[in-house]
């Protein structure tokens, strides 16, 4: 069980110790929208692992986002998963390696998870599966600057079912002594014109970004088993995905006729707050803004897309309230995510000014000048396994939970933000079956229920913003 020496040393990144520390802090440096993300850990990252002239920048951003702001490391396992590229076999493979050696460090395996994972016939143990494998080892010059002390689990997937890679996640998820972050390693299209590619790739986003294995497939991804693995665990669950990054090869060549494509992404908690002070004030600023073109030109207003960071195009749902005095003066929003933050905060800020039929439309953009901006951010909604009127109330938390239910045609959505009137769970419930249109204690076998969270920030009541 010999250390493993790097075979794309000098290849895929330079061959020389100095150099390549060197570069690799400065990519992570650079990261500013990984670094910049938020306070909390992601549970998981995905990373592009192509040569570093074309995507190590983008890996940075995964992996800047797994440090603190001191850029120490928080985990003591971390578990890296890779497509196979070159050998065919079946299942999912550890080597048998004690560890891998990269020109700036080295990473030791995790023999006790690696044992443990052969003795339950959840791996199989192929050195050729690692042998002349990049998918794993353009990862380590990362982890062997920052991660240095974590116990590292390389595995690399062949011909295999998402439910087995979930399975093997969440067995080396499990223990809460551990901390652990997954990475996932994989670029995004393959050799497309640019135009085709970022097609795709903005496809590919908008599956990762929703949780969606079904559709899931080899032209969205060389990874795609070890993703659609991810996204079916119990690991994810539940997880707020944000972007971090989204480019591809042409970047770096200026060859726009057959390009590869690069993202990375961030896996966090359902409790944890993505959204910087600065990226809040940016889509209560689009929102405001938003609204006041459609006042003053009467058409929805192109959004510069360039203007906004790669957080703030994440595939999510939001919903934009408005208020006078204190006092409700619209709200509307979507309940499944669809297109970019940015963009769905936008439409939803002008159908609450416009559309809201509780209350008279806005005409004129003065009018702004005494409302107040209200924006939340929602999770995906997940389906509670509810079989009584008590199995709702028992699912929900006060102040955190919001609740859509569906039956017999009808449905009702209640925001975490009415707990601040209705404090009594069960209370909760009944209202919401009430604005639903249905009997207030009311159940039946075809209820359906989903609970999900959302992120909410406001304008200060006196934005004093200048409309001009």
């Amino acid at each position: 069980m010999a250390l493993h020496e790097a075979q794309f040393a000098g290849t895929f990144y330079t061959s020389e110790p100095v150099p390549l520390n060197r570069h690799v802090r400065l990519m992570v440096q650079a990261a500013t929208i990984g670094r910049g993300v938020t306070d909390a850990y992601p549970r998981a990252i995905i990373c592009p692992h192509a040569g570093f002239r074309f995507s190590g920048h983008i890996a940075a951003q995964g992996y800047a986002a797994a440090l603190t702001s001191a850029m120490a490391n928080p985990y003591k396992r971390v578990v890296v998963i890779s497509p196979s590229h070159r050998h065919r076999f079946d299942g999912i493979a550890l080597p048998s390696w004690r560890g891998i050696t990269v020109p700036n460090g080295r990473m030791g395996v995790d023999r006790f998870a690696a044992h443990d994972l052969r003795d339950r016939g959840m791996v199989v143990v192929d050195d050729a599966a690692h042998e002349n494998e990049h998918g794993i080892e353009t990862q380590i010059p990362f982890l062997a600057r920052y991660f240095r002390d974590s116990a590292l689990v390389p595995l690399v997937v062949g011909r295999t079912t998402a439910a087995d890679v979930a399975q093997v996640i969440d067995h080396l998820t499990a223990d809460p002594e551990v901390p652990t972050l997954v990475v996932i390693s994989s670029d995004l299209s393959h050799f497309h014109d640019r135009a085709r590619a970022r097609q795709l790739d903005f496809a590919t986003a908008q599956l990762v970004e929703t949780g969606q294995v079904l559709g899931l497939d080899s032209t969205h991804a060389c990874g795609w088993m070890p993703l659609a693995g991810l996204l079916t665990s119990n690991w994810a669950a539940g997880a707020k995905t944000l972007r971090l990054a989204l480019d591809d090869s042409a970047s770096a060549t200026g060859d726009t006729s057959r390009v590869v494509g690069y993202g990375a992404w961030g896996l966090y908690g359902p409790q944890a707050q993505l959204f910087s002070t600065t990226r809040r004030t940016n889509l209560l600023s689009a929102a405001r803004q938003g609204l006041k073109s459609y006042l003053t030109k009467g058409r929805i207003p192109q959004i510069n897309d360039g203007s906004f960071s790669a957080p703030l195009h994440t595939t999510m749902a939001s919903f934009v309230t408005l208020t006078h005095k204190g006092q409700l003066r619209g709200c509307i929003g979507s309940l499944k995510a669809h297109q970019p933050l940015v963009h769905d905060v936008v439409h939803n800020a002008i159908k609450a000014g416009t559309g809201d039929a509780r209350f008279a439309p806005l005409n004129d953009p003065r009018e702004l000048e005494d409302l107040q901006f209200k924006i939340a951010v929602l999770t995906q909604p997940g389906r509670i396994g509810a079989g009584s009127f008590m199995d709702v109330v028992a699912a929900c938390v006060p102040g955190t939970t919001g609740l859509i239910l569906e039956d017999q045609g009808k449905r009702g959505t209640f925001l975490p933000m009415v707990w601040d009137g209705i404090p009594d769970p069960s209370e909760f419930v009944r209202r919401l079956l009430g604005k639903a249109g249905l009997p207030a204690n009311h159940w039946s076998d075809t209820m359906r229920v989903w609970a999900f969270r959302t992120e909410s920030f406001a304008e200060d009541p006196d934005p004093n913003i200048d409309l001009g």
